[in-house]
């Protein structure tokens, strides 16, 4: 139990969460099929990175998470995941990532996010999703994005 008066003055601390197969094969992490943030989870994260993970079938994002509360620059990837078919992204997510990242997703099908998320995101960047199937880009999503690029295949 932390209480406000232990806290540092400066929150100027951040964190980024990185989920890599090769780098967690000792502790099984190449067997995970699902990953499920509850809201409000990480909100001081800075970014998720999640690599090289071929069991990796479905992530879901509750609200409020990766929202740190300082103006830190972050990222959302997710590459070299072969069998991940959909990422769910839940009310004012990622609302300080500024870089989004969808690469090397052979199953890849949906992205699902909530208008409200990814508000400081200045490019959205998906390749090599072969049989992406719906891309949904719903009201007041991506408000200040600069970049946009969607490429089926690495030629």
């Amino acid at each position: 139990r932390v209480d406000d008066n232990d806290a540092p003055e400066s929150r100027d601390v951040s964190l980024s969460v990185a989920i890599n197969g090769p780098l967690c094969q000792n502790k099984r992490c190449i067997l995970l099929r699902f990953i499920s943030i509850a809201s409000n989870s990480l909100q001081e994260s800075q970014s998720l990175i999640l690599s090289s993970m071929p069991q990796l079938v479905r992530v879901v994002i509750g609200d409020r998470c990766f929202c740190p509360s300082t103006m830190v620059v972050g990222s959302f990837t997710v590459r070299d995941c072969p069998r991940l078919v959909s990422i769910t992204v839940g009310e004012n997510s990622f609302t300080r990532v500024t870089t989004t990242q969808l690469i090397r997703l052979k199953s890849f099908a949906s992205l699902d996010m909530a208008g409200s998320s990814f508000q400081s995101c200045l490019v959205f960047t998906v390749s090599q999703c072969e049989v992406l199937s719906l891309l949904l880009f719903p009201k007041e999503s991506l408000p200040i994005v600069t970049v946009v690029e969607i490429v089926g295949r690495h030629v």
